[in-house]
């Protein structure tokens, strides 16, 4: 009698803890299932991506720094549905004048974030005339947009 009752509660354990790992493995699942697709990007990112983007955000501002506008605009693009296109004509000459209009004297990171592979956001703040004691503004930010395509980071811009 002893003996059956020991297989009956052993039995029961059993059933219990096999229940119990099976509604926390369905419960992982529904969470995996749950990420948002701004989390899977961001769960597949690295410590590399980061350095990469900041790399090539300062080098472009490194080349717009030295008045190097045509160059440091080469090195922007724009994205069409999945294409990878040179910025048009009118974007690229809105740039131009923007940076004509208020030229680098210096920049500093502000922020940086990462939602998915085609909208992500570096934000600088530039200083395009030195400081003045009559409050006037001589700063404004820009905003990259930095795209990661199979594997590779490029530049575009904030609309």
């Amino acid at each position: 009698m002893k003996t059956k009752i020991i297989t009956v509660s052993s039995c029961i354990i059993i059933c219990i803890g096999m229940a119990i790992s099976c509604s926390n493995n369905r419960t992982l699942k529904n969470t995996q299932l749950e990420l948002t697709t701004s989390e899977k990007f961001i769960n597949t990112l690295t410590h590399e991506d980061t350095l990469q983007v900041i790399a090539l955000t300062n080098m472009c501002m490194d080349t717009l720094k030295a008045g190097k506008i045509n160059q440091a605009l080469k090195l922007i693009y724009y994205v069409k549905d999945t294409l990878l296109l040179p910025l048009p004509l009118d974007k690229e000459q809105r740039l131009y004048n923007k940076f004509k209009r208020f030229p680098i004297l210096n920049y500093k990171l502000d922020s940086y974030s990462f939602e998915t592979p085609k909208n992500n956001t570096v934000k600088y703040q530039i200083e395009f005339t030195h400081k003045t004691n009559n409050n006037t503004p001589n700063t404004i930010n820009f905003n990259f947009c930095p795209i990661k395509i199979d594997s590779a980071w490029y530049l575009s811009v904030k609309n």
